[in-house]
Order: C-alpha cells, then structure tokens, then sequence
C-alpha cells in the first residue's frame, strides 16, 4: 500500500507504462518524492538495460536467495525502498533525451523473444517474470509523481 502522498500504480504491460509517462510528459506533475520525471527515467532506463545486458552479477548462491525474494515481489507486485546501485542513480541534471531513451528500451524489453534471463541479482527468471519485475519497478518510481490532470 503507498503512502498517502503516493498513488497506487500497478502495470501490468509496458503499453500502459508507456501511457503514464506519455500523460506525465504532456500535462505536467506534482513530485512527492526525490526524483523528477527525467530523473525517474533515466535510472528506470538503466536498471532495464542492466537488468537484460549484465554479463557479471551476484554469485549463484546470492542469485538464488534474492530470486526468492523476486518471487515474493511478483506475488505481492510492490517493491521496498532499497538504495539504488551508485551506477543506476541518476544525476542532478539529466541530459535531454531522457524519454527516447527509456521509451527505447522499453519497446525492447517489451518485445523481448527470449525465453529466459539471467537477472543480475535474481538469476535465471521467464522473460515474463523479468518485464513483470521492470513494471512493478517503474510503478514504484512513478508513484511519487502526482498528474496534473
């Protein structure tokens, strides 16, 4: 459950994902947590990409424990507030491009063929799992922004 200030957000596909940024981009938002809009996208861009590309992550016995706890995160669709690998935060002043980028990546992710993937700190995983776990993110992101409209 969000706190008050947040909005519950739970997407289930990334079309829907696509048109809440859309709605934020176009009517504006108020910002009840840290991060703008830019900002938000550029650390949801990373973690997607590092998520799909990584070749090293954690060693197989902390992969299998956290894909425990990947499964609980599936099954309840909320994520905690852990700190945000120094590599996937983003800066103070994100450059222009910031929604090509992640609308990029998420047409990728999106369309993936795959069957599996090897999440960096979760382990193997169905390509359905690893979308439904980059949602359940952004939503948690996304909350914290409010639509004007």
């Amino acid at each position: 459950m969000p706190a008050p200030d947040r909005r519950p957000l739970d997407f289930r596909t990334f079309d829907a994902l696509a048109a809440d940024v859309t709605r934020l981009r176009t009517h504006g938002y108020d910002q009840v947590g840290q991060w703008s809009l830019e900002q938000i996208l550029d650390h949801l861009n990373k973690t997607m990409v590092s998520a799909r590309d990584a070749r090293n992550g954690l060693p197989r016995p902390a992969r299998w424990a956290l894909g425990l706890i990947a499964k609980r995160l599936l099954r309840t669709r909320s994520m905690p507030t852990v700190p945000a690998p120094k590599s996937t935060r983003p800066p103070a002043a994100v450059e222009d491009g910031a929604f090509e980028r992640f609308s990029a990546t998420a047409k990728a992710s999106a369309a993936l063929t795959t069957p599996r993937i090897d999440h960096p700190a979760f382990g193997w995983m169905s390509v359905e799992d690893w979308r439904q776990l980059q949602l359940i993110h952004a939503a948690r992101h996304l909350s914290f922004l409010i639509p004007r409209v």
